[in-house]
């Protein structure tokens, strides 16, 4: 026999991943404090902007490190 309620095996325990990397977090506010990090280690610092992956993170920061210049449309497609 089992122990416990029907109720108590019925509980689901609601999981929350980071959308950035593979973590998760039983609770929301431990997910909205990891994620306040990754925008700290994800923000440009040339342009200021906020990533929410670090390839396209580090897509930004490749313009930048190789001074590359392309018309802005083109470059707002590619960080995308």
């Amino acid at each position: 026999m089992l122990a416990g309620t029907q109720a108590d095996r019925d509980v689901l325990v609601e999981i929350y991943k980071c959308g950035v990397c593979t973590q998760t977090f039983g609770e929301l506010e431990d997910l909205q404090d990891h994620v306040t990090q990754h925008k700290k280690d994800l923000t440009c610092t040339k342009c200021r902007k906020i990533f929410m992956s670090k390839e396209k993170f580090e897509v930004c920061r490749f313009f930048y490190v190789q001074k590359v210049s392309l018309n802005c449309s083109f470059r707002e497609i590619l960080l995308k």
